[in-house]
């Protein structure tokens, strides 16, 4: 089904003219005005708020866009790592000029096992090897307080065999 992005607000209304015109909706329900489920644009997937806590994180899903709206806002996200995975490499893309956004990536227990703090809007790079069967958490932050709630990052995860 294919509603159009005017009935979630000006930022996405801003993004679907920057990129589509129209997105998909898994789920139609309503709560508060606002649409609930997974929000598809093609093949990104935008985050859904609240996601600043390790409880509410977002899940990876095809490649999720996110902004960072305040100084301090933070954007998590997490995923279960298949069994056979040798290596989980987490990448933080098209960071909005000007902003400069770090990448730490987290075990189950929230301890801290990766960590990328390139300057500017460089690309961030995480990798690891994950434990079977296991919880990591990916955490998008502003290291300098810059943000942009019109401007999306993309997270991008590879595993290798």
């Amino acid at each position: 089904m294919k509603k159009t992005l005017i009935a979630l607000g000006t930022t996405a209304t801003l993004l679907a003219s920057a990129l589509v015109p129209t997105a998909s909706f898994a789920s139609d329900k309503v709560k508060d005005g606002m649409m609930e489920g997974e929000i598809t644009l093609n093949s990104y997937t935008l985050e859904q708020e609240p996601n600043d806590t390790f409880s509410n994180a977002n899940k990876v899903t095809s490649n999720p866009l996110g902004a960072i709206s305040s100084p301090t806002d933070v954007d998590i996200f997490y995923l279960n790592s298949r069994k056979w995975s040798e290596k989980i490499t987490v990448k933080l893309l098209n960071i909005p000029s000007g902003k400069d956004y770090d990448l730490i990536a987290y075990n189950e227990n929230g301890v801290a096992i990766a960590k990328s703090t390139n300057l500017s809007n460089d690309d961030e790079e995480v990798s690891f090897k994950p434990t079977t069967n296991t919880k990591y958490y990916f955490k998008v932050y502003s290291a300098d307080g810059s943000h942009s709630a019109d401007k999306y990052y993309q997270i991008k995860l590879w595993d290798a065999y």
